[in-house]
């Protein structure tokens, strides 16, 4: 997988919690959709999403109100001891209410601990070179062991491989990685919740990417997770070793040298639902075809946002908060559309397969184009050029290349490390408005940029 030269210190202990964590969270999950399906139906799975991004959010309050080192390792123990307990009564209840309530509490607790991984992981590889290869492999490792242990063991075992699976998790994030996060990290935004215009562009980005994805995402989930309740198909059979194969190729394409090769990945697994969106025209036995696919782009869907915020997370002010928010935002998102659909699907019951599939492709075309319309600003080797320069410090060395006079070069240095406007950068010079201007159109020609931001990412592409 990953050559032991490439990897940076930290990283292993790092990429096998995150592993555990992912492992002991689909074992649980395995269960809860087993119980849910006999009860509730798909409407609970989406209103678990919810609570697992409130989970999600309550780390970094934790995170940034609690100074206490001994409170907030307690609070990740309690938040596991939760887990377990939640899970127990799931297994143990017969009543439909009880067996709800510890679905919800359940992922509500594994959000908290879902936050806490991210945060980990952003430390540990927001600035690092491998972090697609070490993501992609450790989401891969997780669903490998999974399946593997599906084989080797009864289901009626599964809540303790999960349980060994987050201990594991967790010691070694607490132990082998201090410190624990908390006020003792450093504040990376400084002041601003985006050190760089180049992060901010790139995080209003991804967000509006991951929401589009997840209106899509919702669509074919629909169709998969009803068969899946009714019997129809098996979400845990062989057909699952394709979200590995999904993970392995996304965690290359993000770190492969030549640009813009991790977003056309993106686009090319997001484009894969327009064939497993077609299952309902085909044979129940056609199913586990239709899965494979659907697997492929269920793993392209999530290393999207998890690789992504976890990329942006070191450059901005609250790293705790950035790292988790693509889960937090896709949850939120998918329980919004889900909704949303039943609504429309209710409302329009006269041409119901004309909306689904008319909407569907509406979604897939706006994507793309988004997707096409900005392929630099999903180079995430520019925040890793732009975590590598000093706070405070300066692009010199990059304008030294150019001849520009001492303040055209105070201009272009602040033009690029500054995310304020022209306004406020004229009037941190001392000069007016419309000179900045005059010299900005300068420093452009002499740079060979079209604009601001063509100058900025040419540094950070240096």
């Amino acid at each position: 997988m990953v050559s032991g030269r490439q990897i940076e210190k930290g990283t292993v202990s790092v990429a096998v919690s995150f592993c555990m964590f992912l492992l002991g969270y689909m074992e649980m999950m395995a269960v809860c959709d087993g119980h849910i399906s006999q009860i509730s139906g798909l409407g609970v799975h989406y209103l678990t999403d919810v609570f697992k991004a409130l989970g999600f959010l309550s780390f970094p309050l934790i995170a940034c109100f609690v100074g206490n080192i001994r409170i907030r390792k307690f609070a990740l123990y309690a938040d596991t001891a939760v887990m377990l307990v939640s899970v127990s009564l799931l297994i143990c209840s017969r009543q439909s209410m009880l067996i709800t309530a510890a679905a919800l509490m359940f992922t509500l607790a594994y959000g908290y601990l879902g936050g806490y991984s991210y945060y980990r992981l952003s430390l540990a590889l927001g600035r690092s070179r491998n972090r697609g290869k070490v993501i992609g492999t450790a989401c891969a490792g997780a669903v490998l062991i999974q399946y593997v242990i599906s084989l080797l063991i009864s289901s009626r075992y599964i809540i303790f491989v999960s349980a060994i699976a987050f201990i594991i998790s967790i010691a070694i994030f607490t132990y082998y990685d201090n410190p624990v996060p908390g006020k003792t990290e450093p504040d990376a935004g400084n002041g601003r919740f985006f050190r760089t215009i180049s992060v901010r562009h790139s995080f209003i980005l991804i967000c509006a990417i991951l929401l589009i994805i997840a209106m899509i995402s919702v669509r074919t989930d629909i169709i998969f997770f009803e068969l899946n309740y009714k019997g129809q198909l098996d979400f845990y059979s062989y057909t699952r070793l394709f979200l590995a194969l999904g993970y392995v190729i996304m965690g290359y394409a993000a770190d492969l040298v030549k640009k813009n090769y991790f977003p056309v990945a993106v686009v090319a697994g997001i484009l894969m639902t327009s064939v497993h969106i077609m299952l309902p025209f085909f044979s129940a036995s056609y199913g586990n075809a239709f899965l494979s696919i659907y697997y492929v782009s269920t793993a392209v869907y999530i290393f999207f946002y998890t690789y992504s915020f976890v990329s942006l997370a070191a450059d901005t002010k609250y790293p705790e908060l950035t790292a988790g928010l693509g889960r937090v935002l896709a949850d939120l998102s998918e329980f919004l559309f889900y909704n949303l659909a039943v609504f429309f699907s209710n409302h329009l019951i006269r041409v119901p397969d004309m909306y689904f599939y008319g909407e569907y492709f509406v979604f897939l075309t706006v994507f793309v184009i988004v997707v096409f319309m900005n392929l630099p600003g999903l180079d995430f080797r520019t925040v890793k050029q732009a975590a590598a320069t000093p706070q405070g410090g300066s692009a010199d060395l990059f304008l030294d290349m150019y001849d520009l006079s001492p303040l055209e070069k105070r201009i272009a240095n602040m033009l690029i490390l500054s995310d304020e406007p022209m306004k406020v950068i004229a009037a941190e010079i001392g000069i007016n408005e419309r000179s900045l201007y005059r010299y900005s159109k300068k420093i452009y020609e002499k740079t060979e940029s079209e604009n601001r931001t063509a100058l900025i990412k040419k540094f950070f592409s240096m």
